[in-house]
């Protein structure tokens, strides 16, 4: 990481329901070498996802091509109540 460079996070978390403050900490390891491997993030979502009230059992489907070999190292499923 070039000298001065920003770090920008997003942290989007309401554990109670309420807006709060919160004291958020980065900790940092600088390596000795050049990386080996590169960690991305990718977004596999669907766009056009319509849900029902009440709909007990409703079913998302999404994918992505990826255009490397990959390793996946996290998995993150998300929503909203």
């Amino acid at each position: 990481m070039p000298k001065r460079s920003d770090i920008v996070l997003q942290i989007n978390y309401t554990p109670n329901g309420h807006a709060a403050t919160d004291m958020i900490q980065l900790g940092a390891k600088w390596a000795k070498s050049e990386p080996t491997m590169q960690a991305i993030t990718v977004n596999v979502m669907s766009a056009t996802c319509v849900t029902h009230p009440l709909e007990s059992r409703h079913q998302v489907v999404a994918s992505a091509v990826l255009s490397e070999k990959t390793k996946i190292i996290s998995f993150m499923p998300h929503m909203h109540l």
